[in-house]
């Protein structure tokens, strides 16, 4: 990997390791420059905003070189990812990827607003899936991949990657109509990790041979200083968010290939401070390809890989037995109509009163999938999830006389049968309406000698729109 001198956060030395102290004075340095930019930001804008002049940011030269090398680095990339894209039929010029972005953009908020969730994610994915394979056809500019590191050849990995994973994501989302919407989402967690566990077993072995196949060039080098990057990265426990800076450690090596001079960096640096290798000449195996891509043996990262692999098979693996296991097809599909037409954006940013109305339908078990005309299937079936499974119900369309309401949200809804329990309720009761069809089942015990019988209700839903058409009566 090229080495790029001047950047933020890059500390450059002839030590080969470092000091515990000598590590904690590197972190302070690196706290101090971002805060320098981080002020020397505010104040560029302030001053292109009034006028001023923008020399009169920089507390001293070291910030201005920094500043300056930083936009030049940024200008020297921008310049050779256009030098490349003339070099490749000026692919970069396409409009193509602004113009898929933009209509994925719209159908992910569009589908988002309408309700369909499943839709959501799936434009989502597809999207995803694209410029993952966009990038494996562009492939001009370096990439980051997990056994690779930073070289030219990772980008196109790295692409392929994304690709296939999100189109694998994808695909199970198209049979939710069948399935039902959780089921089709249990199905597509089940390939992501089926995929990834695939990929990174694919990388595993491809890794072992990459000095063979990929960094075939030895070349003579000279190791003339070590580089040391820090990075600041959080972490949540319980909780609460933990700050740590991570360090990564490389020998700068200028080479010569092919009558060209190169100054790199291992494509995989080391976590950590110390580095492997003395000052002086040396061999490195380099890529012929990509010159300025360099090796490094990292058996650490194919250990990682591999057990990363590993867990993602025994996930996917518990998740499909579960899901092929259980018989949750009828839930799941009644989930999926109840939250056809949910506004995700309501859920997100509506008003209080705007979400509570859409969590309410979204919970809701469904009177609007229930049929309109009830049958004694569609009884017993209810009966059966309520362990009521072949016992002897009855059916009454029953008048309310009172709803008694309650501070916490609750309220209990009285019948005009004194026989018939009180029925205690949560949520809106704005739709219990005048009267029930009320679905219940008898017990028969001795109360005080005396032996009663009474109406066990296991059901009710509204006449509005429902009519039971069965052949049970009244006890």
């Amino acid at each position: 990997m090229r080495f790029e001198e001047g950047l933020a956060g890059q500390f450059v030395s002839t030590q080969k390791t470092l000091t515990p102290t000598e590590k904690n004075d590197l972190i302070r340095d690196y706290k101090s420059v971002n805060s320098d930019l981080i002020q020397i930001g505010f104040k560029k804008l302030k001053n292109e905003l009034k006028g001023d002049d923008l020399e009169d940011i920089y507390s001293n030269d070291e910030q201005k070189a920094l500043v300056q090398r930083a936009e030049q680095i940024a200008r020297n990339s921008s310049q050779a990812s256009g030098a490349g894209a003339e070099a490749q039929n000026k692919k970069k010029a396409s409009k193509i990827p602004l113009i898929i972005f933009i209509v994925m953009l719209i159908a992910v908020i569009g589908t988002a607003v309408s309700g369909h969730v499943v839709a959501c994610i799936g434009v989502f994915l597809l999207g995803f899936s694209f410029f993952g394979f966009y990038s494996v056809y562009q492939g001009n500019n370096k990439g980051y991949t997990h056994y690779e590191g930073n070289n030219a050849r990772a980008s196109k990995s790295a692409g392929l990657i994304m690709g296939i994973v999100g189109l694998a994501a994808a695909i199970p989302l198209m049979f939710a109509g069948v399935l039902g919407m959780g089921n089709a989402l249990t199905l597509m967690a089940i390939v992501l990790f089926a995929v990834v566990g695939l990929m990174m077993l694919i990388g595993f072995f491809k890794s072992n041979g990459l000095k063979n196949k990929k960094y075939t060039q030895e070349v003579s080098a000279e190791c003339v200083g070590y580089v040391r990057n820090v990075e600041l990265r959080t972490s949540h426990t319980n909780g609460t968010m933990h700050r740590y800076y991570v360090f990564e450690t490389s020998p700068i090596f200028e080479y010569e290939y092919q009558g060209k001079s190169y100054k790199g960096v291992y494509d995989r640096m080391f976590n950590g401070v110390d580095a492997d290798v003395d000052l002086g000449p040396l061999t490195i195996s380099i890529d012929p390809a990509n010159p300025e891509d360099i090796y490094r043996k990292a058996t650490e990262v194919k250990r990682q890989g591999l057990i990363i692999s590993l867990i993602c098979f025994v996930v996917a693996i518990a998740m499909a037995i579960v899901f092929f296991t259980s018989d949750r097809l009828a839930d799941e599909r009644q989930l999926t109509k109840n939250l056809q037409g949910v506004n995700i954006v309501t859920l997100l940013f509506g008003s209080e009163e705007e979400k509570k109305e859409a969590m309410e339908k979204l919970g809701n078990s469904g009177e609007n999938s229930i049929p309109a005309e009830i049958t004694d299937e569609f009884v017993e079936e209810v009966a059966a999830k309520y362990g009521y499974d072949g016992k002897e119900w009855f059916y009454e369309l029953e008048p309310v006389v009172k709803v008694e309401e309650f501070e916490d949200g609750s309220y209990n809804i009285y019948f005009e049968d004194e026989t018939m329990p009180v029925m205690a309720c949560s949520g809106n009761h704005d739709d219990v309406g005048d009267t029930r069809i009320v679905f219940y089942t008898l017990d028969e015990m001795d109360l005080n000698g005396e032996h009663v019988v009474l109406k066990n209700i296991f059901w009710d839903v509204s006449p509005d729109g429902h009519t039971y058409v069965g052949s049970h009566g009244a006890a």
